[in-house]
C-alpha cells in the first residue's frame, strides 16, 4: 500500500509540473485561466484515480484530495469548481461503495482550499510551510472521518492502514506541490516581467528613437538593438554589424572625427564619452543626426573588455535647432539676415582685418502709402521684390540684412569706395530693369553708401549712420517725384479696376462745377472741387474687390471696411504735392448734413461746401447709372430720393441749387 501511495504521489507531482508549464499561457485571474486551470487540475486528479490504491472493490484511494485542495488554495473558486465538477463526474462514473464519500471529499477539499484562498487574500493567513501542512491536515482529517461512512470499512482499518500515509505523506506532498507551483509561477512571472520590460524598453526606444549597442573587444562582435537597425536604415536579417561597417554608415565628413573620438576614449581609458554626428541611411540616402553615448567596461585587471552604448536619432531636434537659429538670425518675410545678425557681423568685422569696409543703406520708398491703401500683403510683396533685387546685385561675401520695416543694409568687407559705388549702380540698373516690366506699382529705392578704409577712421556703427545720412539725402532729393509716381500708379490702378460706370468722374466733375458756379465759389474752390470730383474715390484702391463688386447688401464687417476709404484716400493724397490741397476734402466727402456721416461725424456747415456739393452730385450719378448692387433709376425718381433725404443726408439749400442746375442742364 505504501508503494502505491508513493507511486500515486510521484504521478501527481509529475502531472503538476506539466500543469505549471502549460498554464502560464493565460493571464492569471482571468475567467479563461480559471477554466483551463480547473480542467488541468481535474485531469491530474483523474490520472491519480487511474492509478489508485484499491482497498476493496469500489473503495479506492488516490491523491485527488491533494489536487482539489490545492486547486482551491492557489486557483480560487472558479478553478476549484471547474476541477471538482469534472473529477466528481469521473468518480461517479467509476462507481463502487465509496463513490458518495469520494465525491464528498472532492467538494470538501475544494471548499477548504477556497476558504484558505480567501483567508490568504484577506491577509488572515500566510502560505508558510507550517500553515500549508496544517491546512492539508484539516483536509485529510475530514476525509479520514468521512471514511467511516463507507460500507464495510471498519474504523480499525482506517486507523491502521490509512491514517499514517494520509496524515503524513499527503500533507508533505501538498507542501511539495504548492512549493513547486509557487516556484514555477514565480519563474514564469519573472519571465513575463522580463518580456514586458523588453517590450516596454523596445517601445520606449522606438518612441525616443534610441537604439543600444554592445561591442566585445576580445571578439570584435558588435550587437545592435532593433531600434539601432532602424536608425541606420538597415535590415537585421541582411546586415551583420561590425565597427568598420558602422563607420561606413557615418557621414563622410564626420567619419574621421567619430573614429578618433572612440579610439581616444579607449586610449585614455575614459569611462564614458558622448558624440554627435551625422549618418547616411542606406535605405533612403537621407542624412540623419544622431547622439552617441558610450561606456567602457573593465575587467578585474582594469582592462577595457566591452563597450556598451546608446544611439539616439536627434534629427528632429537638430532641424528644430537649426530652424530656431535661422529665425533668430534671419528676417521671416524676406529670408535675409535680421538686425541681430547685422550687428553681430559689424562687431566681428570691427575685430578683423577685412578693411576697407563699405556699407550701403537702402530704403523702400512709399511703403507706408502702399500698406495704408492696398494693404500690408501688397506691401510685403514689394519688400520681397526689393530684397531680391538687392540680393541679385551683391556678391557672395556681402552681408545683406533687413534692419527695419522698410530699411535694408549691406556690409561689404574688403570693398573700397569705387567698388561700393559700382554695386550701387548695379542696384539702380536692376531696379530700372524691373520697373520697365511692371504695369502697376513701380519699385523705388533710396540708397546711401559709405566706406571706412581702416579701423582708425571710426566705429563701423558710425559708418552705418553715415550711409543712412547719404540715403536720407537721396530720399529728400527726389521724394516728391517718387511719391507722385506712386500716387499716379494708384490712380491708374483705380481706373483699371473700373469699379464704377464709365464716365462717372467726368459727369460728376461737370455737375459739381455748375453747382459751384451757381453758389459763387472762388476760382481756387472751383479748381479744388473739380479735382475732388476726379479723385474722391482714390481710397477705394485699398478696398477688396469682393466688397466693391458685391451685388447684394454689405455685411456689417464689410461696411466697416468700406467706410475706411475716405481715410485711405486722405493718406494717399497727403503724400502727393499735386493732391495734397484736396486731401482734407477727400477725408470729409462722406459726411452728412445731420452729423450721421463718416468718418468724423461733422454736421451742417462744419462740412466744407465742396464736400456737400459732391455728396449730392455723387449720389445722383450713382442712382441714375447701373451699379453692381443696383439698377439705374430715372432722373425724376433719383431727384425725388434726393429731396427725401434733404435735411438729413444732404444740405437742403444745395438740393434746391442742384434742382435748379439740373433743370438748366442739357442732361435733363
Amino acid at each position: 500500500m505504501f508503494t502505491v501511495f508513493i507511486q500515486n504521489v510521484t504521478l501527481l507531482v509529475t502531472a503538476i509540473v506539466i500543469y505549471t508549464m502549460i498554464i502560464h499561457r493565460w493571464a492569471k485571474g482571468s475567467i479563461i485561466y480559471a477554466i483551463y486551470s480547473g480542467i488541468l487540475f481535474s485531469i491530474v486528479a483523474i490520472l491519480g484515480m487511474r492509478m489508485p490504491f484499491i482497498l476493496e472493490p469500489g473503495v479506492i484511494f488516490d491523491g485527488r484530495s491533494i489536487i482539489h485542495s490545492i486547486a482551491g488554495l492557489l486557483g480560487g473558486p472558479f478553478t476549484a469548481l471547474t476541477a471538482a465538477v469534472i473529477s466528481a463526474g469521473y468518480r461517479i462514473y467509476l462507481g463502487g461503495g465509496g463513490m458518495v464519500v469520494g465525491v464528498f471529499n472532492v467538494f470538501q477539499s475544494s471548499a477548504l482550499g477556497v476558504l484558505f484562498y480567501y483567508l490568504n487574500r484577506w491577509n488572515k493567513v500566510s502560505l508558510t510551510p507550517l500553515s500549508i501542512i496544517a491546512f492539508s491536515l484539516a483536509v485529510q482529517l475530514i476525509m479520514l472521518y468521512s471514511f467511516i461512512y463507507i460500507p464495510g470499512l471498519s474504523l480499525q482499518t482506517i486507523l491502521t492502514q490509512l491514517a499514517f500515509p494520509i496524515l503524513v505523506i499527503y500533507p508533505l506532498t501538498t507542501l511539495a506541490i504548492v512549493y513547486i507551483i509557487n516556484v514555477q509561477e514565480e519563474r514564469m512571472n519573472t519571465e513575463l516581467k522580463l518580456q514586458e520590460n523588453e517590450k516596454r524598453l523596445k517601445k520606449t526606444q522606438e518612441i525616443a528613437k534610441v537604439g543600444s549597442w554592445d561591442l566585445d573587444h576580445s571578439t570584435g562582435d558588435l550587437t545592435w538593438s532593433p531600434e539601432a537597425y532602424k536608425i541606420f536604415g538597415l535590415s537585421e536579417q541582411h546586415f551583420q554589424p561590425d565597427y568598420n561597417s558602422f563607420l561606413e554608415a557615418v557621414h563622410p565628413e564626420d567619419r574621421a572625427a567619430v573614429d578618433q573620438a572612440f579610439k581616444e576614449s579607449l586610449k585614455e581609458e575614459r569611462e564614458r564619452y558622448e558624440f554627435e554626428h551625422r549618418l547616411i541611411r542606406q535605405e533612403t540616402g537621407e542624412i540623419h543626426y544622431v547622439l552617441e553615448k558610450c561606456e567602457h567596461i573593465k575587467n578585474k585587471n582594469g582592462i577595457i573588455v566591452r563597450s556598451v552604448g546608446m544611439i539616439q536619432d536627434i534629427t528632429e531636434r537638430k532641424l528644430y535647432e537649426h530652424k530656431l537659429k535661422f529665425m533668430s538670425l534671419h528676417d521671416q518675410l524676406t529670408g535675409l539676415y535680421n538686425r541681430n545678425f547685422f550687428e553681430e557681423e559689424l562687431d566681428r568685422i570691427c575685430r578683423s582685418r577685412d578693411y576697407p569696409v563699405t556699407v550701403i543703406s537702402a530704403d523702400l520708398d512709399g511703403l507706408k502709402i502702399i500698406n495704408d491703401t492696398l494693404g500690408h500683403a501688397r506691401g510685403d510683396q514689394m519688400l520681397i521684390k526689393c530684397a531680391k533685387i538687392l540680393k541679385d546685385s551683391l556678391r557672395d561675401g556681402d552681408v545683406l540684412a533687413r534692419i527695419g520695416g522698410d530699411e535694408f543694409a549691406v556690409i561689404m568687407p574688403k570693398t573700397d569706395t569705387y567698388a561700393g559705388e559700382a554695386i550701387c549702380s548695379r542696384i539702380r540698373i536692376k531696379l530700372s530693369d524691373f520697373n520697365s516690366n511692371v504695369t502697376d506699382l513701380p519699385l523705388s529705392l533710396s540708397l546711401g553708401v559709405a566706406t571706412a578704409d581702416s579701423p582708425e577712421q571710426g566705429n563701423l556703427y558710425d559708418l552705418v549712420k553715415k550711409a543712412d545720412d547719404f540715403m536720407y539725402r537721396d530720399k529728400l532729393y527726389h521724394r516728391s517725384s517718387r511719391r507722385n509716381q506712386t500716387v499716379q500708379a494708384l490712380m491708374a490702378t483705380l481706373s483699371e479696376r473700373d469699379f464704377i460706370s464709365e464716365g462717372h468722374a467726368d459727369r460728376v466733375q461737370e455737375l459739381c462745377y455748375r453747382m459751384g458756379v451757381e453758389v459763387g465759389l472762388s476760382s481756387s474752390q472751383l479748381s479744388d472741387l473739380a479735382l475732388l470730383a476726379q479723385v474722391h474715390d482714390l481710397g477705394k484702391v485699398g478696398i477688396p474687390d469682393y466688397i466693391l463688386f458685391k451685388p447684394g447688401e454689405l455685411t456689417f464687417e464689410e461696411w466697416e471696411i468700406m467706410r475706411m476709404h475716405p481715410e485711405k484716400g486722405y493718406r494717399i493724397a497727403s503724400a502727393s504735392p499735386d493732391l495734397s490741397p484736396v486731401a482734407e476734402l477727400i477725408l470729409k466727402h462722406h459726411e452728412n448734413w445731420d452729423g450721421q456721416g463718416y468718418p468724423l461725424g461733422l454736421k451742417g456747415e462744419d462740412i466744407p461746401v465742396e464736400c456737400r456739393i459732391l455728396s449730392i452730385v455723387d449720389a445722383f450719378d450713382a442712382m441714375t447709372n447701373n451699379r453692381s448692387y443696383s439698377k439705374a433709376k430715372s432722373e425724376s425718381k433719383a431727384l425725388k430720393e434726393l429731396k427725401r433725404c434733404s435735411g438729413s443726408q444732404f444740405d437742403p439749400q444745395l438740393i434746391q441749387v442742384f434742382t435748379y442746375v439740373l433743370n438748366k442742364s442739357e442732361l435733363k
